[in-house]
């Protein structure tokens, strides 16, 4: 009897390790990639487009390259937020404003993050030689698209 219980008690003890782990490496994502993708590409071309989906027919907002300062307020946004790995096909989502972020090397897009709203993004990632990655994150900062905003109305102030 006491064997069963030591049997049950390192079973339950694995299987909260196994569960703890799950959650801090595949559940938490780090951000730091994310900047650190950006900032090795900051010499290259970065496209941001806002598009209005409450329609059935897409409106484009906004488009146009990100300068200098909308390059750094983009890294500083993305340092300044936590992600969760959402691990469902869709998402549901209200927000109508879709952002759109992408980076192109040579003629070919090696980065597009695409955000709905201030509720998720998706994020796809393809440098190179190294397979392409994709990840759906949900945004856990509230001002989000406020930040987005923000960094449309500095180039439109110019």
């Amino acid at each position: 009897m006491k064997r069963k219980k030591m049997i049950v008690l390192v079973t339950g003890i694995i299987f909260l390790i196994l569960c703890l782990s799950v959650k801090f490496y595949y559940i938490n994502f780090n951000e730091n990639i994310l900047s650190m993708i950006i900032k090795e590409n900051l010499s290259n071309n970065i496209y941001l487009e806002k598009i209005n989906t409450s329609t059935e027919i897409y409106n484009t907002v906004y488009e146009d390259f990100l300068d200098d300062e909308q390059k750094s307020m983009l890294v500083s946004l993305i340092e300044k937020t936590k992600f969760n790995r959402i691990n469902i096909k869709s998402v549901p989502y209200s927000d109508s404003d879709r952002y759109l972020i992408t980076i192109k090397s040579e003629g070919r897009v090696i980065f597009r993050l695409e955000s709905y709203g201030a509720e998720f993004i998706i994020v796809d990632y393809a440098p190179g030689e190294i397979p392409a990655k994709h990840w759906k994150l949900r945004i856990k900062n509230i001002k989000w698209k406020d930040y987005m905003e923000n960094i449309i109305k500095l180039n439109e102030s110019k």
